[in-house]
């Protein structure tokens, strides 16, 4: 056994002092380190002004028989302190660092980073989030229907269908199916005992489009919807239940009906918040037309949507919203481009955080958000990262589907090898500060991809297991409506078809089966909260755990073993987690297992979610 593998380190409370400091604050620092290991010395090195200076560590005064604990304290000089272990044996020093251990020095992206000043909100740990695309999750109230041939889209007469109706391709904008917001209220029950306790609406503001992120009115719920009434009704009685609310914000674009851009036509002073070239054209999200892009050069952009007091970011979050959904994050930007992207960002959650200080704020970043998510780090620069995190496509949703159906989003093949995933799954973990790492908001499906099912043509136990992935994963677990019953559907609009609320159209096993792993991720400190470490990887399987140190030393572990093809025993290393000998209770069959020597042993043909028996 190589003991260097046995090191560890992660950001629970018994390795890191505080989850939250200031610049000029100091904190305690520990690593873990195999008893028996020929030890000279450790030293904690830490990038100061852009120098590493080495900091000696001090054994710690806990008892263990097999596990030694080093620390020291640093002192944060700035926003961003990345540090990593240089560990000194009797046959070689070693540098261990989010990477895990290296003979060479580890690239600034893979050191560890305490991030001072970050506050990830507060209530996130025990959410699970259900996405409802509000037309089409129930009709509660049928008198604010559109009609058909209310009004025009696109030049051609609205569609009023019946709830049985699927969405069509050529007409799909058009199409309307009546749910609304009073439609969600009464469907609570539904969620809650399901084991949901937060929303996350699309677009829900005055449209024309059923979409609706052709915003017309950002201070006005689409009547539609309900109206202000409605909402108010919902947030009510959501807040009863402990439900957070969590809004779409569509503020890289306008609809053209809206009143700013009919006066940006009229060469009032409106104009500069948008994009206007020499010959009268202007630019707009992917050159649609009936939706022009705002260009946050200005000054008044910034004020009218985003940071002034009667903005819709500031507005809604004192009506009894929880936070914001960025739609298209990456492409805001100044002068038609995404210059200046993560400046906007910044001065965005700044102006959420004055209303709501916990205001949750996450992006649809659908490639790599590394850039974006590192947090300042400059010591007098108090604005802050960008979002708190982003819808995790790069980082989970798109490799795990692809792993489990072998065809992407578009449909092309692909023959993702476990290592390959693994080796995605964790660098896209790594690179990202801790509070980011929790508070990205992790899917399968969405309006915007064909649905998880439909993706693994139709295989509920390929669905369990993504279930199951998605609930044990560090960050917010989302599920998109009717995913828990078993819907099917491809990309837009076929994804957004309407909830079938006829029981016998349910797969009730599935949903049963998603109100496990719900529960389990409630009761589970280190499924919220937890470290992850990838244990063991196979052809067709893997393990992982989550594991959560408190600060008294207390190991609270996760141990998760997926598989996409035939059933195999696997290894579950929990030496690596700290425990040597211990017993886990499956907590979606209820069997029980026992670790021996640091290796518990279990076949994982479906799902294994092991949570420690205390």
């Amino acid at each position: 056994m190589d003991w260097t593998n046995y090191l560890h380190h992660d950001h629970s409370p018994f390795y890191v002092s505080e989850s939250e400091a200031a610049v000029g604050d100091k904190i305690r620092v520990r690593i873990r380190v195999p008893r028996n290991a020929p030890l000279k010395k450790i030293e904690l090195a830490v990038l100061r002004i852009g120098e590493m200076t080495r900091v000696p560590m001090q054994p710690a005064k806990l008892e263990d028989k097999n596990w030694l604990f080093f620390e020291t304290e640093i002192e944060l000089i700035a926003r961003r302190t990345h540090y990593f272990f240089w560990v000194h044996g009797e046959t070689g020093s070693v540098k261990f660092s989010a990477r895990g251990v290296q003979r060479t020095n580890p690239a600034f992206r893979d050191w560890f980073v305490f991030l001072a000043e970050q506050h990830r909100p507060n209530w996130l740990d025990d959410r699970v989030f259900y996405q409802i695309f509000p037309d089409r999750f129930y009709n509660g109230d049928p008198s604010n229907d559109v009609q058909a041939g209310e009004y025009n889209y696109m030049g051609k007469p609205v569609q009023k269908m019946a709830w049985t109706d699927q969405p069509e391709q050529r007409v799909g904008p058009l199409q309307h199916w009546g749910g609304d917001l009073e439609g969600i209220r009464q469907k609570l029950p539904y969620l809650t005992d399901l084991g949901i306790n937060g929303l996350y609406l699309n677009p829900i503001f005055t449209s024309p489009s059923n979409h609706r992120y052709d915003t017309e009115n950002f201070l006005e719920i689409d009547p539609h919807l309900g109206g202000q009434k409605a909402f108010d009704a919902l947030v009510q009685d959501a807040k009863k239940l402990d439900i957070r609310i969590i809004l779409d914000g569509v503020f890289n674009h306008t609809g053209d009906r809206a009143p700013e851009f009919k006066k940006a036509l009229e060469n009032k002073v409106e104009r500069q918040m948008y994009t206007f070239r020499a010959d009268g054209t202007y630019e707009a999200f992917f050159g649609v037309k009936t939706l022009p892009k705002l260009d946050y050069d200005s000054h008044l952009a910034f004020e009218h949507f985003l940071e002034g007091a009667h903005a819709p970011v500031r507005h809604w979050l004192r009506a009894g919203a929880d936070g914001w959904r960025l739609d298209v994050a990456h492409m805001m930007g100044k002068d038609g481009t995404d210059r200046g992207n993560l400046e906007i960002h910044r001065r965005l959650k700044a102006a959420a955080r004055l209303e709501n200080p916990e205001a949750w704020i996450f992006g649809e970043r659908f490639w790599d958000a590394e850039p974006y998510l590192q947090g300042a780090s400059d010591p007098h620069d108090h604005a802050g990262g960008g979002e708190d995190g982003v819808m995790n496509y790069q980082g989970f949703a798109l490799p795990v589907a692809d792993w489990l159906a072998g065809v992407d989003i578009f449909g092309n093949s692909v023959q993702l090898g476990t290592d390959e995933l693994i080796a995605t799954l964790e660098e896209s973990y790594r690179v990202i500060p801790n509070p980011m790492r929790f508070s990205h908001y992790n899917l399968l499906g969405s309006h915007d991809v064909p649905r998880a099912l439909e993706r693994m043509d139709g295989n509920f136990d390929k669905l369990k297991t993504a279930f199951a992935m998605l609930l044990a994963y560090p960050g917010v677990p989302g599920i998109y409506y009717g995913d828990e019953i078993g819907l099917r559907g491809g990309n837009d609009p076929y994804c957004r078809a309407p909830f079938p609320w006829d029981e016998k159209q349910w797969n009730l096993p599935l949903r049963g089966f998603l109100q496990t792993l719900i529960k389990a991720r409630k009761q589970s400190k280190a499924l919220q909260s937890g470290a992850l470490k990838f244990l063991e990887t196979r052809f067709d399987a893997l393990t992982f755990a989550r594991t959560y140190t408190h600060a008294d030393g207390r190991v609270e572990s996760a141990l998760i073993g997926v598989n996409r093809g035939i059933g195999q025993t696997m290894n579950f290393n929990t030496a690596l987690v700290g425990v040597f000998e211990g017993s886990w209770q499956d907590a979606i069959t209820g069997e029980v297992f026992h670790a021996r020597d640091g290796i518990l042993k279990a076949t994982v043909f479906k799902p294994r979610v092991l949570l420690p028996i205390l």
